[in-house]
């Protein structure tokens, strides 16, 4: 497993692309805007979306993944940003819980929660579960 090491100390990812989406269209970016309804506008540490924009601005319809590196901020993103990402129907949500160095991934989203979880050790390249063309190399998250 890498170094636990947050995006955030990482100034070479910064509003930069940030991790490979082997094989797809998709790309990873640190630092982008995510824009989950007409009040709300949040910054997750990584968007796996397509393409890409000079303003790093992003709307649901241009998400794979919306990823969340957790270190001391693990409950926050696994309850509160949680709840907040399936009631807007994104479509799959990533927590790297950097002391357990497990991705809690979550998909199925809904107005009580995601329906469809699951933990996987953080090792390398990462599936998407509703995607599972999508492979993200997971070295370049941290």
């Amino acid at each position: 497993m890498p170094a636990a090491q947050s995006y955030q100390e990482r100034p070479d990812l910064s509003s930069a692309e940030c991790a490979t989406a082997l094989g797809s269209p998709y790309k990873a970016f640190c630092e982008a805007s995510l824009a989950l309804s007409e009040h709300s506008l949040l910054q997750p540490d990584v968007i796996v979306a397509i393409g890409g924009t000079d303003s790093r601005y992003y709307e649901i319809d241009d998400l794979a993944i919306v990823i969340e590196v957790a270190d001391s901020t693990a409950a926050r993103d696994l309850g509160l940003k949680c709840a907040m990402y399936a009631a807007q129907a994104v479509s799959e949500y990533w927590v790297v819980a950097l002391p357990t160095g497990e991705v809690h991934q979550f998909w199925e989203p809904g107005v009580d929660g995601f329906a469809a979880r699951r933990t996987v050790p953080f090792e390398g390249e990462l599936t998407s579960a509703t995607m599972p063309e999508l492979t993200i190399d997971g070295r370049g998250i941290l």
